[in-house]
């Protein structure tokens, strides 16, 4: 298999680490896409990013984030998602399996949306171009964002949806992602749900160590915001409100949780590794 031209050392590792960790979560077809996601990388040519197998508090936390996500989504009753920078997630399969009239559309940078797409060829994936698509674009740019809304029907709302995406995005790229939502649910109606990435406090994010994103080469300990009110109040000023009943912190479902005992981990060891922030629904405000 011929790889593409671009490189992939900028987005692989991200995406390749949430993929490898959700696999503990018992998640529906998350073993499938990672195995098939490895084989057509290998097939580029190319060698598999670092997993940091020993880091196993990561699987408790994709697997909170991916069952907190469904709730949210579920609890919306949009049949219409965007997902941006989707990455290898299994939710837009689990969604077009479940809601047969429901239409699914992943934005990402040309480089994974190809993996993406060739990971799902591999899968057999009946759904794609059907009610289920990939659009290779940035998140940033309205013109991407343009062509995957052309994918959807104009009288039904949109859930817009990110899981772990404003992590890598400084305040600038943040309010262009939040222009361009906006833009989307204005056209068409419906809500913004995604991760507000934040430190439990400014005295907590004074002595953050300062981590790099595997090959990003961006300190995502720097881009958090100091605690969750200066999340709130920024995304206020992109003209949205965070109803607060509508906010779902990870230790919610903690119990619930499949990937701990799969990774021999303690209830007190998994609730001191979970991110404080949780998910969010956002609205356009009035």
């Amino acid at each position: 298999m011929t790889q593409p031209a671009e490189s992939f050392n900028d987005i692989a590792p991200t995406a390749f680490l949430a993929a490898y960790w959700r696999q503990f979560s018992g998640t529906p077809y998350a073993q499938e896409v990672f195995d098939a996601a490895a084989e057509v990388w290998t097939g580029y040519g190319q060698e598999m990013p670092n997993l940091y197998p020993q880091r196993t508090y990561r699987g408790p936390t994709m697997e909170a984030r991916h069952r907190v996500g469904n709730i949210l989504l579920a609890r919306a009753g949009n049949t219409q998602t965007l997902d941006l920078a989707a990455g290898l997630s299994v939710r837009g399969l689990q969604h077009t399996a479940a809601h047969q009239d429901s239409r699914y559309v992943e934005l990402d940078l040309p480089i994974m949306s190809r993996v993406k797409q060739d990971t799902l060829a591999r899968l057999g994936t009946s759904a794609l171009g059907v009610q289920y698509w990939q659009e290779p674009g940035s998140a940033l740019d309205p013109e991407a964002i343009e062509r995957a809304v052309n994918h959807f029907d104009p009288a039904r709302q949109v859930s817009v949806f990110c899981e772990g995406f404003l992590h890598y995005l400084d305040d600038a790229e943040r309010a262009q992602v939040a222009a361009n939502v906006a833009t989307v649910l204005r056209r068409f109606g419906g809500v913004w749900i995604t991760d507000l990435p934040h430190h439990p406090d400014a005295e907590t994010a004074a002595i953050a160590p300062r981590f790099h994103a595997a090959g990003t080469n961006r300190n995502v300990s720097e881009l958090a915001f100091p605690n969750r009110q200066a999340a709130l109040t920024f995304f206020t000023g992109q003209g949205f409100n965070a109803p607060e009943e509508e906010a779902f912190g990870y230790e919610l479902i903690v119990d619930q949780l499949v990937s701990p005992t799969r990774l021999g981990l303690t209830r007190d060891e998994v609730a001191a590794q979970q991110r404080p922030w949780g998910m969010h629904v956002l609205r356009l405000a009035a």
